[in-house]
Order: structure tokens, then C-alpha cells, then sequence
């Protein structure tokens, strides 16, 4: 398999892991990951795992939202049909993957303001399909890590009972220094229920370049975290400047 172009900067205080490469072009994705392995603030070894797109968004993909959105409506038994033909593929994937540290999914189904689909498919076939799909991983012998876009709400809890790592990312916008404090905020308020469960960096891409630094400490200070990895699993957006960020954190002392 090709392996994506990691570049790792380590930094004193905070490593630095991105990824280089556009993970989201296939339908099963085909880049390994690499991640840190966090002890007193040294990395004592990496994490290899491999990232396969989830049910849901392969659906996405080969149907598009307009008619896969007509059929939950108009043909719900025809839906359930090809969403279990995609189920049974990830589950056929990931029966083919060994020695790895995680399996990530990433099976979008929400946006900001909650999921994307009606309440009985969440509740239903979408949390049903997630719970084979972690329990296959972990019959492999790898974690179960999710990420999925979007705000869950009232099912992170559920959903932390099926995966042994969540990447809750849109729980709240971060377009702005403002938003992203109540993202940091809220992340907290989600920790603190589901308790061991969260993965998640700083989504430095949508922050200002200038403002990277007062967003770590942010985060630091609210999270009071010994360590912290950032990470981009996908190409520089909005055409931050990688070096420059990492200029000014060595800048401020936090490198």
C-alpha cells in the first residue's frame, strides 16, 4: 500500500505530527497513519493504523445526498438493503488487515447542528453497523478509533460505549479565535461525560496563523494536559502556512 508522506516535527513541548495527501478521495482509504505514543512528553514509540471509510459515507459517495436522502425517505427497505452491502464490505476490509495499532473509520453523518439523517436510522442501522464494525477491529487485535464530522448530541454517549476512541471535531464551528474557545469549552463538557474516550488535537488549519499560539495555551490551560499532539490529516486548508505556524510557536517559547 502507499504510504502517506509523513513529516514530523518534534518540538520540546509539543509534537508535531501532519499528514501530507488527501485522505478522502477513496472509497477505502489506502494511506497508514502514524501517531504518537505519548509518555512524560516523550514518544516512545509510534502507532501504526490504517484509516477505511465507514458505511455511511461510501454510501454517500456512490449514491450522493440527494437521491441517498430520497431513498431513507421513499424507500427505506431499499436504503437498509445498500447500506448493509457497504457494512459488509468494511467488515470484509478490516477481516483482511493485521498487526496494526487502530483501524479508524471515518463514517460522517452529521453537521453542526446534528445528524444529517432521521432519528430511527441513527438509533437503528447506523449505531447496529458501528457496533460489528468495532467489534470486528477489535477481534483483529486493533483499538476501534471513529472519526466522524459532525455534532452527535445525545449519541456521543452511545457512541463512546461502541469505540474505544472518538474524534468529536464539529461539535461546535471553529472558523474564528472566538468559536474555536467555545469549541476547546465544550470538547471539556464532552470529556468530562464520556470520560477516557476523546482523541482530538487543535484544528489549527482554521485558526489565524497568528493566533496558533494563544490557541495552545488556551487549550492547555483549559484542558491542563502535560502533553498535547497536534495534527492535520489533510492537506493545509485556507492557505495556512505550516512553517510560519511553527515559527511562532517556537517564538512564544512553546517550542
Amino acid at each position: 500500500m502507499r504510504m502517506a508522506e509523513i513529516r514530523v516535527s518534534r518540538l520540546r513541548r509539543i509534537p508535531v505530527f501532519l499528514i501530507l495527501g488527501d485522505l478522502s478521495t477513496e472509497l477505502v482509504f489506502n494511506d497508514y497513519i502514524l501517531l504518537p505514543d505519548v509518555s512524560y512528553g516523550k514518544i516512545e514509540r509510534k502507532k501504526v493504523g490504517i484509516t477505511i471509510m465507514g458505511p455511511t459515507e461510501r454510501l454517500l459517495h456512490r449514491l450522493g445526498f440527494k437521491y441517498m436522502i430520497s431513498l431513507v425517505i421513499k424507500d427505506k427497505s431499499r436504503f437498509i438493503s445498500l447500506f448493509r452491502r457497504e457494512v459488509d464490505d468494511v467488515l470484509s476490509t478490516i477481516g483482511r488487515l493485521k498487526n496494526l495499532d487502530f483501524i479508524m473509520i471515518s463514517d460522517d453523518a452529521a453537521w453542526y447542528g446534528g445528524p444529517l439523517y432521521p432519528k430511527w436510522f441513527i438509533d437503528g442501522p447506523y449505531l447496529e453497523a458501528h457496533r460489528q464494525i468495532a467489534e470486528k477491529i477489535r477481534s483483529v487485535g486493533s483499538q476501534a478509533f471513529l472519526h466522524a464530522d459532525g455534532n452527535y448530541g445525545e449519541h456521543y454517549r452511545e457512541l463512546s460505549s461502541i469505540w474505544d476512541v472518538l474524534h468529536p471535531l464539529d461539535i461546535y464551528p471553529r472558523g474564528s479565535y472566538i468559536e474555536f474557545k467555545e469549541w476547546v469549552d465544550r470538547a471539556l463538557s464532552l470529556k468530562e461525560i464520556i470520560e477516557s474516550k476523546i482523541a482530538s488535537g487543535i484544528p489549527l488549519e482554521l485558526c489565524n496563523t497568528k493566533l496558533v499560539a494563544e490557541a495552545v495555551i488556551y487549550f492547555l490551560s483549559r484542558w491542563k494536559e502535560e502533553d498535547i499532539i497536534l495534527s492535520n490529516f489533510h492537506p493545509p486548508m485556507c492557505g495556512i502556512n505550516i512553517v510560519k505556524m511553527f515559527r511562532e510557536l517556537r517564538r512564544l517559547g512553546l517550542s
